[in-house]
């Protein structure tokens, strides 16, 4: 009788190591990658917007990126903002932008302008 209770714990233990593993290697845990929303070229100068997800150590945000040579240089960060309605120049050295969370303040629309450096 132990045998038989001892064989299925054992049948059911290795059945749960599978299907976790199984789990694992097919699905990620937290969302890594930051999405690149929109790709600018404002005279002569890159700007790069992304949503970055939240995960374990982060709260999801919408940030904007000045790219020169090799390197980003982060213009602003819009934390608990998820969405981009709409981008517009209005000006030589301002971006406007209008953010939205979908998830708290479900439908608000926030307006934010980025000085944008020379």
């Amino acid at each position: 009788m132990v045998h038989k209770v001892v064989k299925w714990l054992s049948i059911l233990f290795f059945t749960g190591v599978v299907i976790a593993l199984i789990f694992l290697a097919n699905f990620e845990l937290f969302e890594n990658d930051s999405v690149l929303l929109e790709e600018l070229n404002h005279e002569g100068k890159t700007i790069r917007i992304y949503y970055s997800p939240s995960n374990a150590t982060i709260e999801r945000a919408i940030v904007v990126m000045l790219k020169e040579k090799e390197e980003e240089i982060t213009l602003s960060h819009y934390k608990k903002f998820d969405v981009l309605k709409s981008f517009q120049f209005s000006s030589l050295d301002t971006l406007v932008l209008e953010l939205q969370d979908t998830i708290f303040n479900k439908g608000q629309t926030v307006e934010f302008k980025v000085h944008i450096p020379n």
